[in-house]
């Protein structure tokens, strides 16, 4: 039986999911307009990513509730899947803040680039609270 996952927790991964979902659309809309838009493939990847992200986020509550059951090979299985969600949202990021001086203005720049480093840091924090949780369960 499994516990409810907070609302919270619930609220963070149906905000990611949505606006991954969202940026993905607006890409297939501009490559359905332009299949050379770079910038389109990048939103593209970055929305992927946010929503894999989230998915990953809450794929954490079940790992908590799970506690020692589970093995390490799904623990590894979804740390590479948070590992490759950060790749996306960087790379897809870093690509459209990189190109942002051409074709997007300052403030889209500085708002992708104030998610990507958000994320980036969201990720280390919780990285190093999974770490902390682990520590103090080895040691009781």
């Amino acid at each position: 039986m499994h516990a409810r996952t907070s609302r919270l927790a619930l609220a963070i991964t149906l905000l990611f999911l949505a606006g991954g979902a969202l940026v993905v659309v607006v890409a297939v809309v501009a490559l359905v307009r332009d299949a050379g838009d770079d910038a389109a493939w990048a939103a593209a990847l970055f929305g992927a990513g946010l929503a894999a992200w989230g998915l990953w986020f809450n794929q954490l509550a079940d790992e908590d509730e799970d506690g020692a059951s589970t093995g390490a090979e799904p623990r590894a299985a979804r740390s590479s899947i948070g590992t490759l969600a950060m790749v996306a949202v960087l790379a897809g990021g870093a690509f459209w803040v990189l190109r942002g001086p051409l074709d997007r203005t300052l403030a889209e720049s500085l708002l992708v680039t104030a998610i990507v480093l958000g994320l980036w840091a969201l990720n280390r924090g919780l990285d190093a609270r999974i770490r902390r949780r682990r520590a103090a369960g080895e040691v009781d």
